[in-house]
């Protein structure tokens, strides 16, 4: 975030798929150890790099997330 490293537990679930675009469902903890639902589309640019938008979150920035080797 912000152009720097960050890891976060959480599960993801596929909702639906058209080529290299996936809708997914988010489930992750937040700080005061709620869980926290969100919907996101995920591109594929090659299988290492996937951009990830979060709906209804106007003020993130799509997220650019890349394989860990």
């Amino acid at each position: 975030m912000g152009g720097e490293a960050e890891n976060e537990a959480g599960r993801w679930e596929l909702v639906s798929q058209e080529g290299t675009t996936y809708r997914l469902k988010l489930t992750s903890r937040t700080k005061a150890g709620d869980e926290k639902t969100q919907t996101g589309t995920a591109v594929f640019s090659d299988d290492d790099n996937v951009t990830l938008t979060i709906e209804g979150e106007k003020s993130m920035p799509p997220m650019i997330l890349k394989r860990q080797k």
